[in-house]
């Protein structure tokens, strides 16, 4: 069942191993086919004990987005100078 929160909307799993729950966090996307899994904006990075554990942590990620505090995954790292690595010792 999809769950909204504030601007977002996101939905609870339970692996069908029964190792945990997760969740999904989605975009606003209306061409959303649901197979392709397309309007996925955030998925949770750990399983969760139950379900309700899941849910908090999904609105406190969204709490997150909100407030622009989440790191910019889609941003290229500097590049790396292996040279000075060397020199480093590493």
């Amino acid at each position: 069942m999809i769950e909204k929160y504030s601007l977002y909307n996101f939905q609870i799993f339970e692996d069908l191993n029964g190792c945990g729950f997760y969740y999904e966090i989605y975009t606003d996307d209306k061409n959303y086919i649901f197979w392709q899994k397309t309007n996925i904006l955030r998925e949770s990075d750990e399983w969760f004990d139950t379900e309700q554990e899941a849910r908090f942590a999904a609105i406190g990620h969204i709490s997150t987005l909100e407030e622009g505090e989440e790191p910019d995954y889609d941003k290229e790292p500097q590049s790396i100078d292996w040279d000075e690595r060397r020199k480093l010792g590493e």
